[in-house]
């Protein structure tokens, strides 16, 4: 291991990635997600980061994903309340996508591998949340277990949905 992205916020400051995502249909395209800087983007395989923060009114990061269909579609889980971004572009700018989130602490993010267009979150304090439409509205779906860390769509099948808890193990 080599350390690969420091100093986010300058040398005075920590800051922690909490989520990686690779472009799947062009892997040497990497993308952070940073605590408080928001999102970050590598050209190279992870070897030298840029920030990809147009549009971005809240670093605050948790989780990020890229569509596996239309790689140009990712997506920004943040905390502060505010909701998921999502560029169309890479990265080149981002817009706010709130309706029905906007009070949501996001902590995970999945995307459906068969279907893309449908996007689950895992909250911190609203149970896992439901988007049809790649992230334009979101209502709950299934557990309203208020501490949900971490989701997975299994691959083999897309309508099975996994979520890691905190106190209740897997769901």
């Amino acid at each position: 291991w080599r350390p690969k992205l420091q100093n986010i916020g300058g040398v005075s400051q920590q800051d922690w990635i909490y989520s990686l995502a690779v472009n799947p249909n062009t892997p040497n395209i990497v993308y952070a997600a940073s605590h408080e800087h928001g999102p970050l983007r590598s050209d190279d395989r992870g070897e030298t980061w840029y920030p990809v923060v147009s549009g971005i009114t809240d670093g605050s990061g948790r989780s990020i994903g890229v569509d596996p269909k239309n790689s140009s579609n990712v997506y920004l889980g943040v905390w502060h309340r505010s909701g998921v971004f999502k560029t169309i572009n890479g990265g080149l700018s981002w817009v706010l996508e709130e309706n029905g989130i906007a009070d949501s602490k996001i902590f995970g993010l999945a995307i459906d591998p068969i279907q893309p267009t449908t996007l689950y979150l895992a909250t911190y304090n609203q149970g896992v949340m439901k988007s049809t439409n790649s992230g334009l509205t979101w209502l709950p779906a299934g557990s309203r277990l208020p501490s949900i860390y971490g989701l997975l769509v299994d691959p083999s099948n897309h309508l099975r949905v996994f979520a890691g808890t905190a106190g209740e193990g897997l769901l």
